[in-house]
Formats: C-alpha cells, structure tokens, sequence
C-alpha cells in the first residue's frame, strides 16, 4: 500500500511518501510547483491513494489527481507534532538545548514533517486501519495464488459468548480451504458459498464488508500458519480466561487504570475486583476517561465503532481479547492480543 500524504499551504506544501507504515520520502515544495508535482509522483510511484489535511480549498488543488481517492484528516495540532518529530530526528543542541520545548524553533520549515503527522494521524484512523488490514489480505492472496480459486463459505449467527447473556450482534464466520476465521459485529451476513477470487475486487473496507474482511483475514491466517487457533471457547471457560488476565495484566503493568471498551460480564467483573475499571460507553466522560487511563482493554467491536482509532492515537498500551482481534492484533503492532482459549 504507497500513498502520498500532504499538507497544504498558499506559499509551500509539505509532503511524505508512505510505503504501508514507513516513510519512503519527504519533503517541501513550492506551491507553484505543487501540480507538476503530482503528475510526476503519481506516475513514478504508482500510488494506491492520497491523504491531505482537512483545509479549506485543499482538495480543490488536486485536480490533477483524477480517479485517485483522496482522503482528508484533521489537522489540529500537527504543527506542535511536526516540530515534536522534527526535533525527535534532529535533537537540539547547546543553547537551545536549554531553552523550554515550546521556545524551541526548528532551523528550517516543517511542512514535510507535517505531512509526514498527517499521514500517520490517517493510518490510526478507522478508515485507515482497514486499509491496512485489506493491504494484509491481498497480500496474502498475492503469495498464495492458487487460493484465489478456493470455495469461502460464509454465515452469521448468534454466539452465546458470555454465560447466559447474548451479546447484540453477531458472529460472521469464513471457511477457507478447511481454515476458519470469525468476527463480532452488528450485521448479519446471508449464508453463501464463492469464490475467494470473486471477494478481491469487492470494496472490502466499506462499513458493512470490515466484518468481512476481518473474518477472511482470521482465516488466511490460520490457513498461512500466522496463527492456530480463531474460533471462541466454550462458554464455561471464560472464567479461567478472565483469571488467567488479570494474572497477565498484573504481571505486566502492575496495578493499573484501565478502561475497557466492550462488554463481557465474566471478565469485567474479574478485573473489577483487582484494578480500578472504567467502562468506555455512551455515558462516560470520555476525555477525562481516555486522559486517566493507563491501558486499554478493546473486545473486537471496538475495531468497527471507531473506539480502537481513539485508543491509538493515545500511544499507551492497548490490550485487545477475542477471536475477532486475532489477526489484526498481529497487523497493527502497536497493539497486543489476547485470547488464550480460543479453538
């Protein structure tokens, strides 16, 4: 996945070449020379899509950029973060080295590094996760061509999941070659039988296919050997998965502040009664919630309801339980899985 990331500017713009998660390039240019920019980087590098900083009439200067998705997000503080990042690769020194960090002033513009906050402000956004995640299954397909020409079956049902309570969703489940794959969510797909090849060119990361395409990617996991076990436990060990996370929790950070995104009595309860718990729901205060908490324990709806984007942006731990998050967990490094029991 190689997108171009911009901030837009009367004077000069700032832009990064993004290579998946990886900055390929970066750099200013004249606002003058912004179009024969364009049509040069967008045939020399071939770019899947373009991001650019929620500013008015920014858009309107990438005419040039026809039959490219173009994709915005918001631009508060990336001046601050750019002038962080630009003197995280440039360290300040002698005097200036001595003077408060809000006084300290790069040596030369910043545009690029903006660009290059803006980029990665995308890549913790829903949208680009799933972008991320669909990068991941057709690259999957790509080094194993001959499943393109597999049979997936496909089917939601209801999963008692919680010892006598049903959560409101459902489970979608894929079989691939043998190998199966779920995800929790809030649309029911129709039972169905197709090719695999047939679901590559579907647009994959719109709202109601993210189930989907989190499902396949559960599948094309287990089916590459990524990983062993996606479907859930049986609903009498979910106390033993509740205690054996609390033992990992507190092995890990200790007594800590957490906030959890989902709902699953068994384990809430468990963790209630050894750290300080705050459910992350429609009557929370959710800015003094996210500020206070020391980790973040997701369930597998978080990664649809945009809950997960939020947590990211935070860079604190993230800790993420189910069979839903499996492979995901493995894409986005910056968070960890958790699911011990599942088959």
């Amino acid at each position: 996945m190689k997108f171009l990331a911009l901030d837009s500017g009367s004077k000069k713009w700032g832009y990064a070449i993004f290579l998946g998660k990886e900055v390929k390039e970066k750099g200013i240019i004249d606002a003058s020379k912004l179009e024969d920019f364009l049509i040069r980087v967008r045939i020399a590098e071939n770019l899947d899509f373009v991001v650019v900083g929620r500013r008015k009439g920014a858009i309107e200067k990438l005419k040039s950029l026809d039959k490219v998705d173009i994709f915005t997000v918001d631009e508060m503080d990336t001046t601050i973060k750019a002038r962080d990042l630009y003197f995280s690769e440039f360290p300040p020194r002698g005097l200036l080295n001595l003077l408060p960090k809000g006084l300290r002033l790069p040596r030369r513009p910043i545009d690029d590094f903006a660009a290059v906050i803006i980029g990665r402000r995308f890549l913790e956004s829903p949208l680009g996760i799933f972008k991320l995640l669909e990068e991941a299954f057709l690259k999957i397909v790509r080094e194993n061509r001959n499943i393109e020409e597999e049979t997936v079956s496909i089917k939601s049902f209801s999963l008692d999941v919680c010892e006598g309570k049903v959560d409101d969703g459902y489970i979608i489940e894929v079989e691939i070659a043998g190998f199966k794959g779920r995800a929790f969510g809030n649309v029911r797909y129709k039972s169905t039988v197709v090719k695999l090849k047939d679901l590559i060119n579907k647009r994959l990361i719109s709202f109601k296919n993210r189930f989907l395409l989190v499902a396949l990617l559960n599948a094309l996991f287990c089916f590459s050997g990524g990983v062993e076990h996606t479907l859930h436990c049986e609903k009498n060990e979910r106390s033993v998965c509740a205690e054996n996370l609390v033992t990992m929790i507190t092995k890990t950070w200790g007594k800590v502040k957490i906030c959890v995104s989902g709902n699953d009595p068994v384990i809430i309860e468990k963790l209630k009664k050894r750290f300080n718990v705050s459910l992350f729901d429609s009557n929370s205060d959710e800015e003094s919630l996210l500020k206070n908490s020391d980790l973040f324990l997701a369930f597998g709806g978080s990664l649809f309801d945009g809950r997960l984007s939020k947590f990211l942006a935070l860079k604190r731990p993230i800790l993420c339980c189910g069979p839903t998050m499996i492979s995901p967990s493995i894409i986005l490094e910056e968070i960890q899985g958790y699911c011990p029991l599942s088959k």
